[in-house]
């Protein structure tokens, strides 16, 4: 069974101020940094970015991912947003026959190796997982092969919760609190930098 990772990392960065895939965490940039996290996995990994990341991350991602590169994303989330990278990833590892994917978002580059094993291996038996911190869902979450039609229908700002809850996933409660640490602000990745120092 091929079971690979989607990280979704097309969005504007707009809280960030800047390009917040290209923050540095221990001297690489955040979205190779969440990259690297996944690689522990030895599957698959599919990246959804948009045209505007620098060639360098560009080159750097191309050595461990496959790259799946969508338009800028539109002011207006309902003509265009996450849901539409998220729908346009489904499709692409359907044509590549995958059975099952774990979606994680690439502005958290927190979540632990020792989860993302747990989640992932949680889907050899189980439709769909989620990971649970202190009562709260976080990511990445994990689809079969069977919910892929629905997720491929996403679109605009209509995420895959929805999805999720019909799916009734296994929730796995762990100790981590980067399943819920989600970066929007250089304040927000100064501060969890601390934290993990």
């Amino acid at each position: 069974m091929t079971c690979g990772v989607i990280l979704l990392a097309a969005g504007r960065s707009t809280r960030f101020g800047s390009d917040k895939r290209e923050a540095r965490i221990k001297g690489m940039p955040l979205l190779l940094y969440t990259v690297q996290q996944y690689t522990a996995l030895s599957c698959p990994i599919l990246v959804v970015i948009n045209q505007s990341l620098s060639q360098n991350t560009v080159s750097e991602l191309e050595k461990t991912s496959q790259l799946l590169v969508m338009p800028e994303p539109s002011d207006n989330p309902t003509v265009y947003g996450m849901a539409d990278s998220l729908a346009a990833a489904i499709k692409r590892v359907s044509m590549l026959g995958w059975n099952a994917s774990l979606i994680g978002l690439g502005d958290m580059p927190f979540v632990q190796p020792e989860t993302l094993k747990q989640l992932h291996n949680g889907l050899q038996s189980c439709s769909a997982v989620v990971p649970v911190y202190n009562g709260q869902w976080g990511h990445p979450v994990g689809f079969r092969q069977h919910y892929f039609s629905e997720l491929a229908k996403l679109n605009g700002d209509r995420g895959g919760r929805s999805v999720l809850e019909s799916a009734r996933p296994m929730q796995y409660e762990v100790n981590d609190s980067g399943v819920v640490s989600d970066i929007d602000t250089p304040e927000q990745l100064h501060s969890l930098l601390n934290k993990t120092n």
